[in-house]
């Protein structure tokens, strides 16, 4: 599972596990790849793990 942290354009964006959590990198990732949950976290944009792992993945 990861978390979408920025939106590139239409077609892409940026998405991180955290890493040290959940095995995902900080990545670009089309959204057609993508499968939305109902899980929602309210983060600013282009966050950083640090804050990820505060606010529900540690």
């Amino acid at each position: 599972m990861s978390t979408i942290v920025d939106i590139v354009n239409q077609k892409n964006v940026v998405v991180d596990g955290p890493e040290s959590v959940t095995g995902v990198k900080r990545h670009m990732m089309p959204v057609k790849r993508l499968s939305l949950t109902d899980f929602r976290i309210v983060v600013r944009r282009g966050c950083r793990e640090k804050t990820l792992k505060k606010l529900g993945f540690a």
